[in-house]
């Protein structure tokens, strides 16, 4: 075993342990599955390749423009920057740093850097048989970089991929900055994480293989309602319904009676609980169920919110900030103009509209509804004549009101006997 002191795993228990030590993988049983994972590990690598260089990319872009500006700023203050920390040469190094890596990434390939990284987090790992794996990485990349090279783009630099029996190289500024992204850095670890279950049948750190939950597990409690509701309707369809209620009186001396009493139970989670149903056979539930998959989860209930109202929240305001603060008055301000500008408004709405009624004839009204209107100053000589009733109320009319101005006021004053004393 080769030693295991970098992150990407973790080192086999220690000697003198009581944990048992696994046994020898069957190879020739997960030749096709590590095949098939050696493939998609390539495939994943290549795709976490262009993260990578995206991620730098960016970062050295932004560190960049930090430079330039720490330069221009210094640049146009008078006085030199004071401190060691602030030396603009060292801020113009790290810039020509950065402008030599900006130009090289456009053209950069990061395959080989992932390949290799990868390479050395295998060899370095703890997986058993690590030879035999190796050749099934070469495999896999020759195939993989057939396609690949078909495809490769005018404006990066081809390549072939790092196979394991390539020289180690020493990686340069701007592929160790690749290598140590997170897209690169977790697909590494993640791939031998894979390998390691698959060899093995457990993670890294001891613990068993979980197996993900299919997607018709997600579906288990609809499946066992559905199937306490099928019981249900099968009882029905043979005559005995689930919700008949059993009368000992009424019962024979037959020694089934004793087989039915024992067959009375109750479902926890249908939609009958708390009725008695009977099991009249064994065909009514089947064995697979279990009471774990008939339990169905209920949602919890949404707690209503308590809010004030706006008299609360007013006097609220008003014990905390005091009646004559000034947002408080300022909103009754506002509010009591509001209110009068309304009570105006609806004032003069009511105005026109009671003057279009009275000036404007209304067609659906009948003729003694209508308003009146002026006559001309001739007079309408073509208007009918008024009904014999209508004449001689108009003339009663007329003869009142001039009796009315006709007759004087006489004003009486009552004198008593002590007025004349």
């Amino acid at each position: 075993m080769q030693d295991a002191d970098i992150k990407e795993e973790p080192a086999n228990p220690v000697e003198g342990s009581d944990e048992v030590p696994s046994p020898e993988p069957d190879w020739q049983k997960l030749d096709e599955k590590l095949k098939k994972k050696m493939h998609h590990i390539v495939i994943s690598l290549k795709r976490s390749g262009k993260k990578g260089k995206a991620f730098t990319l960016r970062a050295m872009v932004k560190k960049a423009r930090f430079y330039r500006q720490k330069l221009d700023l210094a640049r146009a203050a008078a006085a030199p920057p004071a401190g060691k920390a602030d030396n603009p040469a060292e801020w113009e190094a790290q810039l020509a740093k950065l402008d030599e890596d900006l130009a090289q990434i456009k053209t950069f390939n990061p395959t080989n850097v992932l390949h290799q990284r990868f390479l050395s987090a295998l060899r370095r790992s703890t997986l058993p048989g690590v030879d035999r794996l190796l050749p099934l990485w070469d495999g896999a990349l020759a195939g993989a970089m057939t396609a690949t090279e078909a495809q490769a783009e005018a404006n990066e630099t081809t390549s072939v991929g790092v196979r394991s029996t390539d020289p180690v190289t020493v990686l340069t500024r701007l592929e160790n900055r690749v290598a140590a992204t997170a897209p690169v850095v977790d697909v590494v670890k993640e791939a031998v994480e894979d390998l390691f279950v698959i060899i093995t049948g457990r993670k890294s750190d001891g613990k068993k293989k979980i197996k993900k939950d299919p997607p018709s597990a997600l579906a288990t409690p609809v499946k066992a309602k559905t199937a306490t509701s099928t019981s249900k309707r099968k009882r029905t369809e043979g005559g005995a319904g689930p919700s008949s209620t059993f009368v000992s009186s009424l019962g024979g001396g037959d020694s089934s009676d004793s087989e039915d009493e024992q067959g009375l139970r109750f479902l926890s989670g249908s939609d009958d609980e708390g009725h008695p149903i009977y099991d009249y056979g064994s065909d009514v539930f089947s064995g697979g169920e279990s009471e774990s998959e008939e339990e169905v989860e209920r949602p919890a209930k949404k707690v209503r919110k308590n809010r004030a109202g706006q008299q609360a929240r007013r006097a609220l305001a008003e014990r905390k900030f005091g009646k004559a603060a000034q947002h408080i008055l300022n909103n009754k301000l506002s509010v009591a103009a509001h209110a009068e500008q309304q009570k105006k408004k609806h004032r003069q709405e009511q105005l026109i509209k009671r003057a279009t009624h009275a000036v404007v004839p209304q067609p659906n009204q009948p003729a003694h509804l209508q308003p009146k209107t002026k006559p001309a100053a001739g007079g309408d000589t073509n208007a009918a004549p008024l009904h014999p009733s209508w004449e001689a109320k108009r003339k009663a009319k007329e003869a009142l009101q001039n009796a009315a101005s006709a007759a004087k006021p006489k004003k009486i004053v009552f004198k008593n006997d002590d007025d004349e004393d």
